[in-house]
């Protein structure tokens, strides 16, 4: 996962995705605009934090059951995204309930 330093709910995300059964090894940097470019994310899609999962970039709190998905179908895309932090998404879920 690449993420940014400063992070918060980057963290709550790694936690999430460890939860689902995921190896998470963040890659802690201040600009994630070289990851974004590679994988052709477009500004608008962008958020705090891009994970590698099966040579695919997901972008920001992607439930895991898109991930999933997004792997045992293998469409021919190089990521998916849900920027932002939508209400029910797993970091906003987590934030919540630690309140």
């Amino acid at each position: 996962m690449h993420r940014t330093p400063t992070c918060g709910c980057c963290k709550d995300y790694e936690e999430y995705l460890r939860e689902h059964g995921y190896r998470v090894e963040p890659v802690v940097s201040d600009d994630l605009a070289p990851v974004r470019a590679e994988y052709g994310i477009p500004e608008g899609a962008a958020s705090c934090h891009t994970t590698i999962v099966g040579g695919y970039a997901v972008e920001g709190h992607v439930p895991v059951e898109a991930i999933e998905a997004l792997l045992a179908e293998q469409p021919d895309v190089q990521a998916i995204a849900l920027p932002g932090m939508p209400a029910n998404s797993p970091a906003w879920v987590n934030r919540t309930a630690n309140r």
